[in-house]
């Protein structure tokens, strides 16, 4: 599994949400283009009401192409949000840590 030749590719189970923990039986899941990590639609901050079409990149991924690009400004409404703050593996004003898997 992974990097190997003949591996299988992620599926949005593997892992489970980055927000929330849980796996595909708890809502659909989105799949980060650039780091694989996964977020629940209703997760997100705010909640996608549906699938994005094309590549989709989570909040901190996302971020992080910002600024590489700072003409991009697709993520500045999110900013300072708890969806922003998590992916950011930064506390919460309800005290949650985020993950650590998505940081720009």
């Amino acid at each position: 599994f992974g990097g190997e030749d003949g591996a299988l590719p992620k599926v949005a189970w593997d892992d489970g949400c980055q927000v929330c923990g849980g796996d595909v039986a708890a809502g659909v899941v989105l799949i980060c283009e650039e780091c694989t990590g996964e977020y629940h639609c209703a997760c997100l901050d705010p909640p996608l009401e549906s699938v994005p079409e094309g590549e989709w990149f989570c909040p901190g991924c996302a971020r992080a192409r910002e600024c590489r690009d700072p003409t991009s400004r697709e993520l500045t409404a999110l900013r300072g949000t708890k969806l922003d703050l998590v992916t950011r593996g930064m506390p919460t004003p309800d005290g949650e840590l985020g993950s650590t898997r998505c940081r720009a």
